[in-house]
């Protein structure tokens, strides 16, 4: 009776002990993430949001689809006219109303404007897509250089930026910093268009 009394004292300590062991480990788990909060403070910022927000975007966007809009204009006015001078010639030719000679220069002078339209085509395309690129990245420039002095503290040891492809599937709303950078873009661009309106003056 002894030797079962002594067992389970033994036991029962051996379990306290364990349990206890279990506690400190939580314990030390919840200190080392306060820690890590505390020091790795994290916000991010919807940049799909952010860009279709930013008037600087949305005024270069619709200065540039007026012009690729101008630039399809005329370039399908000026193939309209191409096709129904290739189709004269057709007619013409089913006609017998030119001769050989005639018809060979007829088509030697059309395949040269059809080769200059489609080598001015896709320039005029290369060009819009370059100032695409170029427009898009003068707003990502803005925006990341905008976030650097937002951030100039250190207030936030990091800043993602997410899109609906990630990388931030799922998050504190606390942490999400959009609203706020996206009105001092707006409110910077603004003041940068007053200023360079008043240096125009």
């Amino acid at each position: 009776m002894k030797k079962i009394a002594l067992f389970a004292l033994v036991a029962l300590a051996f379990v306290g002990c364990k349990n206890n062991n279990a506690t400190k480990t939580e314990t030390a788990a919840e200190d080392s993430l306060a820690q890590l909060e505390a020091v790795y403070d994290i916000a991010y910022v919807d940049m799909d949001l952010l860009i279709t927000g930013y008037d600087m975007y949305n005024e270069k966007k619709a200065e540039l689809d007026k012009k690729a809009e101008e630039v399809d204009k005329n370039l399908t006015t000026r193939g309209r006219k191409l096709e129904k001078e290739i189709m004269d010639f057709q007619e013409k030719i089913n006609n017998g109303l030119v001769t050989r000679s005639q018809a060979a220069e007829m088509e030697a002078n059309l395949n040269k404007k059809g080769q200059a339209y489609e080598e001015d085509r896709q320039r005029i395309i290369g060009e819009l897509q370059e100032e695409q690129t170029v427009m898009l990245n003068n707003v990502s420039f803005a925006i990341s250089n905008f976030i650097k002095g937002y951030n100039a503290e250190g207030r936030y040891k990091m800043i993602l930026a997410n899109s609906a492809s990630g990388p931030v599937l799922d998050a504190d709303p606390s942490m999400d910093i959009t609203q706020v950078i996206l009105q001092g873009l707006n409110a910077q661009y603004a003041e940068q268009k007053a200023a360079e309106a008043k240096e125009k003056k």
